[in-house]
């Protein structure tokens, strides 16, 4: 027996709720995210900043042969890179790294661990800043 493919529809798959349950927007993982970018364009604009980068890759610690087995780089995301030209003029601007996360999002143990792994490496450029924004 033939059963006519008109009467019954596909199901679709349920849409997956953000891990944190926050809302994306403009293609930001949060309001908060996509306001400070907001503001860091019209900062950029006004010639306040420049060469701003949205989720620069940071690897924290390269890949390696482990027993012959490859391991993958660890790596960190911060939201923004740019250069604040209001300061450190001299050098071209302040390397500026910006984070901005959720309170929820702030304790899951894998950022914490990315974040203080690239708070440290940082201090090996005293020309260089991390903002943490955590709202």
């Amino acid at each position: 027996m033939k059963i006519p493919n008109k009467r019954y529809k596909a199901l679709k798959p349920a849409k997956k709720r953000p891990k944190y349950g926050n809302v994306k927007t403009a293609g930001f993982d949060s309001k908060g995210e996509s306001t400070r970018h907001n503001e860091l364009l019209l900062l950029q604009k006004a010639g306040l900043i420049s060469d701003l980068i949205k989720q620069p890759k940071i690897v924290l610690q390269e890949s390696f042969l482990f027993h012959g087995k490859r391991q993958r780089p660890i790596t960190y995301a911060p939201d923004f890179y740019y250069l604040d030209l209001r300061y450190n003029q001299k050098e071209g601007g302040l390397k500026t790294y910006e984070d901005y996360k959720s309170v929820i999002t702030a304790k899951d143990k894998a950022y914490k661990i990315k974040s203080k792994l690239f708070k440290k490496m940082l201090l090996q450029y005293p020309d260089t800043i991390f903002i943490e924004t955590i709202k």
